[in-house]
Order: C-alpha cells, then sequence, then structure tokens
C-alpha cells in the first residue's frame, strides 16, 4: 500500500513540476511525510533530467582533461623558463617565455570562463520551471526527519 501511495504520490508531484502551473497550493513543507517529500523530490529529478543537456556530462569530462593538459603545459613550460633564466646572459630569452606563459594564461582563463558559463547555463536551462528553494528546503527537512530512501 505503501509503495502504491509513493508512486501516486511521484505520479502527481512529476504532473504539478511538469505543468507549471500549480492547480492545487503544495503541502507546507513542515508538514510533509517522508513520502510526500520523496515523491515531490523525484518528480522534481525527473523533470531536470528531461530537461538536462544530454552532453554536459562529456562537456565537463572534456574541460577537466583540458585542464589537466593545460596543467602539465604549463609546469613543463614553467620548468622549461626556469632553465633559460638561469642562465647568464639569456636575459631576453627569459623575458620572452615569462611574456608567453602570461599571454597563454591569460587564454586559457578565458576560455576556462567561457566554459563554465556554458555548464552554468546547461544547469540553470535544466532547473527551470523548478523551485530550487523549495527542493533545499525539502532536503533539509528530509534530513533532519532522517529519511530512508525506498528498499528494493
Amino acid at each position: 500500500m505503501k509503495k502504491a501511495i509513493l508512486m501516486f504520490g511521484v505520479a502527481v508531484a512529476s504532473l504539478v513540476v511538469t505543468a507549471g502551473a500549480q492547480t492545487a497550493p503544495l503541502a507546507a513543507v513542515e508538514t510533509m511525510s517522508c513520502e510526500q517529500m520523496q515523491a515531490e523530490m523525484m518528480g522534481a529529478g525527473q523533470l531536470m533530467n528531461q530537461q538536462m543537456d544530454p552532453n554536459l556530462g562529456a562537456d565537463i569530462q572534456a574541460m577537466q582533461d583540458d585542464s589537466q593538459r593545460q596543467m602539465r603545459q604549463a609546469r613543463n613550460a614553467a620548468l622549461g623558463s626556469s632553465l633559460v633564466c638561469a642562465v647568464p646572459g639569456l636575459g631576453m630569452a627569459c623575458t620572452a617565455a615569462m611574456n608567453a606563459q602570461v599571454a597563454g594564461a591569460s587564454a586559457q582563463a578565458d576560455q576556462h570562463r567561457q566554459d563554465m558559463e556554458t555548464v552554468h547555463n546547461s544547469i540553470q536551462g535544466a532547473t527551470a520551471g523548478i523551485d530550487m528553494d523549495r527542493m533545499m528546503t525539502l532536503s533539509q527537512r528530509w534530513e533532519e526527519q532522517r529519511c530512508q530512501g525506498p528498499t528494493q
């Protein structure tokens, strides 16, 4: 019986969240049972999943891979510059190497900002129509009440 109530709650929460317009006021979070909170959070999660950019995971992985590659390059460039700068009489080469590092770091920072903006916009799109403040409140109450997820 509990499982049927939970499934009904999930369906209702999905409809309420998906419709974007609430036909009835939502229950006050402070009065909700664990099953009701779970149903609403699952409905919101399903909506987020439907709206999520399917390439988001791959984009984030590519950003991490690129970041690691850039860190290796920067480490190697710094080592090369320190060797050049340690040799007397190579002041011009040392300055040129340092300037190249600064220019490269600036370009990488700009690309990183653009990548982060893309991820942020993707996440914003996935949460459209979801009251994230309510979801945070539900999550906090869920923890306070020590609610348990469904057992399989």
